[in-house]
């Protein structure tokens, strides 16, 4: 058939179709499955693509993980769930994000360093190999991970930060630093541009105009924080300032009051203040790169905006016969923006709600995280694609292990990273030298 349809007629053709006729039409002639596997195809494929909401939550008797796809409408409105494939020992940290991947690690509890990049639209899943830096070779440690794309090389990259435990003066030693390539299937040994910083334990990185970001601790002013970031195409690491009467808070903290999240395609940084007026400002950096340009959005009054979800005070029903009331809780954490300008957020029971900030209306969405200690954190939103990214490569679903043209997963690079780069060409942005 292919012999008397234009190639452009084909493509027109398989981007009307779903995803699983796509991957159905692979099956009919060497020419359909070179076109749809084409990184042209599928790059024109995903730009094709609808936004919507991935929800990852933990909940249920027994608790289980749940991934499912949310319109970005009124109501919410569930779109998809994902079958997921995976065991682990509590659940697994989602690193991050991109183009339709997912970047898993199941490294909560113990040292377990299993990492997965995870196509759920095609079922498709690389099992990444052992790291370079391990409990086995290197003793204990504490780290954190970054997911990310590479525009220029079109290559998926996860850089791995690791603070080995060297005794007193683990704060002040630099990091080690590795980076898989999804290209070469390896870990490469970067530590030559690890930059004097302590990394928060297990915060992957926020991900946004082809860099991951991370609040760190200066480690030659300890006490000192920063947002540090990590160019994935240049494989550098960079200072990024904070707004400026952020500064002397960022001293003598823990890190725990700020977070960074993405909003409406742009750098967010919430700050916490729980000293007297107890409230959380949401800054944005409304020009990429410029410490200028951060601009505080609003705030919130925990005081003002504590509200009532409709959950019954348990513990209440059991001491007074029966008797029930409801429960006021309040926002805990931002975690994405809404097109509608509203603010996704976790509740502090573990409740997803959309906040509306002109209006100050809160919206229970009916999303419940389980909220004990083990999966408070799991609840995770972020925009999604689906992609054909991965399609023809030979990879076993269930087990996540590759084989064929992946096969060199199971290798591992030596050591000898690549040179820092001693340029400062980024407006705004200082390079991290160790």
């Amino acid at each position: 058939m292919s012999e008397y349809l234009p190639q452009e007629v084909l493509i027109e053709i398989f981007l009307r179709l779903p995803i699983k006729s796509i991957i159905q039409c692979t099956s009919v002639c060497k020419s359909w499955y070179s076109l749809i596997t084409s990184p042209n195809f599928i790059s024109v494929h995903l730009n094709n693509q609808d936004d919507y909401l991935l929800v990852r939550h933990c909940s249920g008797k027994p608790v289980k993980e749940i991934y499912a796809l949310f319109s970005d409408n009124e109501n919410f409105d569930q779109y998809a769930q994902f079958d997921f494939p995976f065991e682990c020992y509590s659940h697994f940290n989602i690193v991050g994000s991109c183009n339709g991947l997912l970047c898993l690690s199941d490294d909560l509890s113990c040292y377990r360093d299993l990492y997965y990049i995870w196509n759920p639209s095609i079922r498709k899943t690389v099992k990444l190999p052992e790291p370079i830096f391990t409990f086995e070779t290197h003793g204990p440690f504490d780290h954190t991970l970054g997911f990310g794309f590479d525009s220029v090389t079109d290559d998926y990259k996860v850089v791995r930060i690791v603070h080995i435990d060297t005794g007193d003066n683990v704060d002040r030693v630099p990091p080690h630093v590795e980076l898989y390539k999804l290209s070469t299937g390896v870990w490469h040994d970067i530590t030559p541009v690890s930059p004097s910083y302590k990394f928060f334990r297990q915060t992957p990185g926020i991900y946004v105009n082809g860099a991951c970001h991370w609040f760190a601790s200066q480690q030659v002013r300890f006490g000192r924080y920063m947002i540090v970031l990590f160019d994935v195409h240049e494989e550098t690491f960079w200072e990024m300032m904070v707004p400026d009467c952020l500064n002397k808070k960022f001293f003598g903290l823990c890190g725990e009051g700020f977070v960074l999240f993405v909003s409406d395609e742009s750098l967010s940084l919430a700050e916490s203040s729980f000293a007297n007026d107890k409230t959380i400002d949401i800054w944005m950096m409304k020009e990429y790169g410029d410490p200028e340009s951060w601009v505080k959005q609003f705030s919130i009054s925990l005081s003002d905006v504590s509200f009532n979800v409709g959950v019954v005070d348990e513990i209440f029903s059991l001491l007074n016969g029966g008797r029930q009331r409801q429960v006021a809780h309040f926002l805990a954490k931002p975690i994405a923006s809404r097109k509608n300008g509203e603010f996704l957020w976790r509740v502090d029971n573990g409740l997803l709600v959309s906040y509306d900030p002109e209006a100050e209306i809160i919206k229970n969405l009916g999303i419940h995280n389980d909220n004990c200690l083990t999966y408070r954190n799991a609840l995770y939103v972020n925009t999604y694609k689906a992609s054909l990214i991965l399609l023809g490569k030979q990879t076993d679903y269930s087990a996540g292990e590759t084989c064929e043209d992946l096969s060199s997963l199971c290798k591992k690079e030596g050591k000898g990273g690549r040179k820092v780069h001693k340029g400062n060409t980024k407006r705004g942005l200082r390079i991290v030298s160790p």
